[in-house]
C-alpha cells in the first residue's frame, strides 16, 4: 500500500469495537496512526485491508483508552513478529540462493574437473603408448647391449695381457712336483733295497724274470731304457737301492711329462690332431691369439674328456712292478705295493693335472714347456744338470731323466727375416742322469 494512503477517522480492533476516535485524541492518533504504518510497511495487501477494515468499521462498544493502548501493544507485537517471519524468510531466501550459486559453481567446476579427468586420461594414455615405445625401445637396447658386452667380452679375451699366475708360480710348481717325484722313488727304493734276491752270474733267473720274459722288460724299457735294464739286472747282485731310487725317478718322470704335454688323456687318435692343429695356430697367430686359443681349448677338452687320475696311478704302480721284478724282488715282499704306494703316486699326478691346467690354461702371454731329456743324447749343461754328477763336464750321455725341466717359448713378431721367430728361454733345467754313474754303481 502507498505510503500516501489517507487512513479513516477510527482504529477498531478484530472484535468489531470502537478502540479509539479521532475526535478524542486528533493529534496523538495521526502519530500513532503514521508510526504504525510504518511499522507495517512490510505487510501484505490483505492484512492491511483488514486493518483498515477495523479502522473504518469499528465495533459498537467503544474500550477504554488502556484497552486500545493493549490492542496497539498486541498489533505491535504481532507486527514484530511478522517482521521476524519476514526477516528469517528473506534469510532462507538469500540461504537458499547461496547454496544455489554453490551448487552452480560446484557444478561448473565438476563440468571443468569432467573435462579436465577426460584430458588427463587422453594424456595418459598418449603416456602409457609412448612408454610402451619407450619400453620396446628399452628391451631393443638392452638386447643390443647385452649382444655387443658379449663380444667386446671375446674381443677382451683376445687383448687381454696380464697371466693368471706369474712365472716364479709356475717354477715352483714343477719344482714341487720333481720334490715329490725323488721323494717317492727315495721312499720305494729304501723299502724294496733289503727285499733284493741276490743271485751269482751263473744264474739266468733273476726273480722269475729269464731271457724269455722279453715284455716286462720291453714294457718297463720303454720308460727307462734298454741300458737302465742291464743296469738294475747286474745291480740285483748287490742290493743297491741307487740304482732303484734312478729308475723309479726315471719312470714317474717319464710318464708325468708325457701327460703333461697331451691334450687329452687317453686319446691318441685325437691326440695326434689336436697337437697338429695347435702348431698351425702357433705359427699362423700372433702370441695373444694363440695363447688364448690354447687356454680355451684346453678348458673344454678337460670338460669333455676329464682326467682318468686311477688309470694313470695304475700305470705308476704297474711300471713300478716292472722294475722291482726285473731288480729281483721277491713276489710276496710286492704284495702290498698299490696300497702302500698308490696314493703318493695318486697326488703326483694330481700335482700334475694341476702344473697341466696352469700352464695351458692361465698362461697366454707366452707358452710353458716341460720338457725331459732324451735318453741317449750328449748332455749340455746349458739345457741339463747331473744330480749324481753335476761338475763332471766330461762327454758323456744321457742314462735317462731324473727331474722335469721347463721352458719359455715366446714369438717375436716384426723381426725382420723372420717375423715368426720364437725366442726359447730355459727357466728349469731338466735334472738326468748321465752314463757316467754306471762305472761308480757297478
Amino acid at each position: 500500500m502507498a505510503q500516501g494512503h489517507h487512513w479513516p477517522s477510527w482504529v477498531s480492533n478484530p472484535t468489531g469495537r470502537t478502540v479509539l476516535s479521532t475526535h478524542d485524541h486528533p493529534e496523538e492518533m495521526d502519530r500513532g496512526v503514521t508510526d504504525l504504518w510504518s511499522e507495517n510497511a512490510g505487510l501484505t495487501d490483505a492484512e492491511m485491508e483488514e486493518v483498515d477494515d477495523d479502522l473504518t468499521h469499528p465495533g459498537p462498544d467503544t474500550e477504554s483508552t488502556a484497552s486500545m493502548e493493549d490492542r496497539m501493544a498486541q498489533q505491535l507485537y504481532q507486527i514484530d513478529f511478522l517482521k521476524d517471519v519476514v526477516t528469517s524468510r528473506d534469510q532462507t531466501i538469500r540461504d537458499l540462493e547461496g547454496r544455489l550459486q554453490a551448487y552452480k559453481q560446484h557444478f561448473l567446476r565438476v563440468q571443468a574437473q569432467s573435462a579436465i579427468d577426460e584430458q588427463q586420461k587422453m594424456m595418459l594414455a598418449s603416456l602409457r603408448r609412448q612408454v610402451h615405445a619407450l619400453e620396446i625401445d628399452r628391451d631393443k637396447a638392452l638386447a643390443m647391449s647385452k649382444t655387443r658386452l658379449e663380444e667386446l667380452r671375446a674381443v677382451n679375451v683376445y687383448l687381454t695381457k696380464a697371466d693368471a699366475v706369474s712365472e716364479a708360480d709356475v717354477i715352483r710348481m714343477v719344482e714341487r712336483l720333481n720334490f715329490e717325484i725323488f721323494q717317492t722313488a727315495c721312499a720305494m727304493a729304501e723299502a724294496f733295497a733289503e727285499q733284493i734276491q741276490p743271485v751269482d752270474d751263473k744264474n739266468a733267473t733273476i726273480s722269475g724274470v729269464d731271457a724269455a720274459d722279453k715284455r716286462l722288460c720291453e714294457r718297463a724299457g720303454s720308460a727307462i731304457g734298454p741300458m737302465m735294464i742291464s743296469l738294475l739286472k747286474r745291480m740285483a747282485r748287490k742290493q743297491n737301492p741307487i740304482g732303484l731310487q734312478i729308475a723309479f725317478q726315471a719312470v714317474i718322470t717319464v710318464v708325468a711329462t708325457r701327460n703333461l704335454a697331451l691334450w687329452l688323456f687317453g686319446h691318441g687318435d685325437v691326440e695326434t690332431v689336436f697337437c697338429k692343429v695347435s702348431t698351425e695356430v702357433e705359427k699362423g697367430e700372433d702370441q695373444a691369439l694363440s695363447g688364448r686359443w690354447r687356454a680355451i681349448t684346453s678348458h673344454y677338452t678337460q670338460r669333455l674328456y676329464p682326467v682318468d687320475t686311477d688309470r694313470v696311478t695304475s700305470q705308476l704302480i704297474r711300471l713300478s712292478l716292472d722294475i722291482l721284478r726285473i731288480s729281483g724282488v721277491s713276489e710276496r715282499a710286492l704284495s702290498n705295493v698299490k696300497e702302500t704306494y698308490g696314493p703318493r703316486m695318486r697326488r703326483i699326478f694330481d700335482l700334475v693335472v694341476s702344473v697341466r691346467k696352469t700352464i695351458g690354461e692361465e698362461i697366454t702371454t707366452c707358452t710353458f714347456q716341460p720338457i725331459v731329456a732324451t735318453r741317449g743324447l750328449g748332455f749340455s749343461p746349458d739345457t741339463m744338470i747331473d744330480e749324481f754328477s753335476p761338475n763332471d763336464y766330461r762327454i758323456q750321455r744321457v742314462l735317462c731323466p731324473s727331474g722335469i725341466g721347463l721352458e719359455r717359448r715366446e714369438k717375436i713378431n716384426h723381426i725382420v727375416g723372420d717375423p715368426t721367430e720364437n725366442r726359447r728361454t730355459i727357466l728349469l733345467k731338466s735334472k738326468v742322469v748321465t752314463d757316467s754313474i754306471v762305472n761308480e754303481l757297478e
